[in-house]
Formats: structure tokens, sequence, C-alpha cells
């Protein structure tokens, strides 16, 4: 049991690590693609916003959901842009100042 408990402490900063990675990497990726795929990178950049919120880490939380609402904007969809902006508000709504 012992062994258990101490194999799960260890793990645990690994698993955030990993997550963490996730988002930025998606984050990067979305930045590389946007001048070649204008949709695909809108959807990375989202993918970032919401594993940013998952690991709880505001600055990218703030940068993806920002970055992603301007994206959608730039395709001409104003109102879902406005959408999306509301819902990366609500999200940061739930992080300690």
């Amino acid at each position: 049991m012992r062994r258990y408990l101490m194999c799960l402490c260890l793990a645990s900063p690994l698993a955030s690590s990993a997550a963490e990675t996730s988002f930025i990497s998606e984050f990067y990726k979305s930045r590389e693609v946007e001048k070649s795929d204008l949709p695909a990178a809108t959807e990375l950049m989202i993918h970032s916003f919401r594993l940013a919120v998952a690991g709880r880490n505001a600055d990218y939380t703030t940068a993806a959901g920002a970055s992603a609402a301007s994206l959608i904007y730039r395709q001409g969809k104003s109102v879902e842009a406005g959408r999306f902006a509301r819902e990366v508000i609500l999200a940061l709504d739930g992080f300690e100042v």
C-alpha cells in the first residue's frame, strides 16, 4: 500500500506536466498552421484553450481563449466569436486573482 501511494505521489507532477505540454504544444501548432489553414488553426486554439482550462493554467487560458476568439472573428463569424469570448470570460471567473 505504501509503495502504491508513493507511486501516485511521484506520478502526479508528471501527469500535470504532460497536460501542460499538451496545451502549450497545441497553442504553438495553431500558430504554425494559422497562415495556411485558418479553420484548422482555430480548432487547435480552441482545443488548447479547453486543455488550459482543464489544466488550471490562467495564462494559457487567457492567451488561447483570446486568440481563438480572434481567429473565429477573422473568419467572418462575429457572433460566434462573441459567444466564445463569453465562454472565455466565464472560464476565467473560476480562477483565483
